[in-house]
Order: structure tokens, then C-alpha cells, then sequence
């Protein structure tokens, strides 16, 4: 017989089990008539989490207990401080600073950290900033 449990089988069934219990909790709330009301964006985040955790849980039922080779590199520990550096940075001034010029400089900084070159870090970092603000300004109708 063979042994179906991973860690990933695993862990995606309990990412799943969370997500059904966030989503049967987005019940409880209630709205007002013709508004989607303050149940759906936790509900919208459980069915994307639990698309993710399903799709997870069945890779690894198909891979079986002893999958593939995970290669490891050495741990750097100069992209761990200036990713720590960097979030602490972003956290810290995103109350002084407009969300748009800080995520971009947020993600300027990351994308150095990481070595991409300079035009895909503005590009990236544009289109990331500006695409997350309007997605929560004209969408969710939040204004960051």
C-alpha cells in the first residue's frame, strides 16, 4: 500500500480545512439590502486560499511520500536582514508616506535585494503600486 501522506498532502488539507471555516464564518455577517455586505472578501480570500490548498494537497497524493529532490542553497543571510530591514522600513512609513511612493519604493528595494535588473524593477514596481491602489480605491472602494 501506498503511503499518500507528504507534507504537502498535509499541509494543503489543512490550509483547506481553515479555508471552508472561513468561509462558512463570512456567513455570519451581516449587510445591508443590495450590499455584498462584510462576509464577501473574506469569503473571496478562503476560495482563492482553498483553490491553492486543494490544488497542493492533490499534487502531493499524486507525488506520494517520497516526491521529488528538493535542492536547497545555502541560507544568505544578507537578503534575510534586508528583507527584514526593508519591511520594517516599508511598515514604519507607510503611515507618513502615500501608499503608491512608499510600495514603490518598498518594491525598488526589494527587487535590488533580489538582483533584478533596473528596467524590470521600475516596470514591476509601477504596475504593482498602482495596480493594488486602484484595485482597493475603485474596487473595494478603501482608500490606502
Amino acid at each position: 500500500m501506498k503511503r499518500i501522506l507528504n507534507g504537502d498532502t498535509l499541509f494543503g488539507a489543512v490550509i483547506l480545512i481553515i479555508c471552508i471555516g472561513f468561509f462558512t464564518m463570512g456567513f455570519q455577517y451581516t449587510g445591508m439590502a443590495g450590499d455584498a455586505g462584510p462576509g464577501l472578501f473574506p469569503q473571496i480570500i478562503a476560495v482563492i486560499t482553498g483553490i491553492f490548498a486543494l490544488s497542493l494537497t492533490i499534487s502531493g497524493i499524486r507525488k506520494g511520500i517520497n516526491g521529488e529532490e528538493v535542492k536547497t542553497e545555502a541560507f544568505d543571510r544578507k537578503n534575510f536582514y534586508y528583507t527584514l530591514l526593508f519591511m520594517t522600513m516599508y511598515l514604519a512609513s507607510w503611515k507618513y508616506i502615500h501608499f503608491i511612493i512608499c510600495t514603490e519604493i518598498f518594491l525598488l528595494a526589494m527587487c535590488w535585494n533580489l538582483k533584478f535588473s533596473a528596467k524590470f524593477s521600475i516596470i514591476y514596481s509601477t504596475i504593482f503600486s498602482v495596480g493594488i491602489y486602484y484595485i482597493f480605491a475603485n474596487i473595494f472602494r478603501i482608500l490606502l
